[in-house]
């Protein structure tokens, strides 16, 4: 069982990277796609998109800090 949980934590770990990495790379991609093409609409859901996804992991994040 304990086997079980560290390699559910260690998975978890790698997937949280993984999906880190992929965020960043897609964030910068099409935002800087954007900004070339002069797409302000694009740029903008893009900057919506990323306040959003920074407001629900501080939520996540006030969560765990009250538990």
């Amino acid at each position: 069982m304990v086997r079980e949980d560290a390699a559910l934590k260690d998975w978890c770990k790698d997937r949280i990277h993984d999906r880190y990495r992929e965020a960043y790379r897609l964030s910068l991609e099409v935002g800087l796609e954007a900004q070339d093409k002069e797409d302000l609409e694009a740029l903008a859901r893009t900057m919506d998109t990323l306040d959003a996804a920074v407001e629900l992991l501080q939520r996540a994040r006030s969560r765990l800090v009250e538990v």
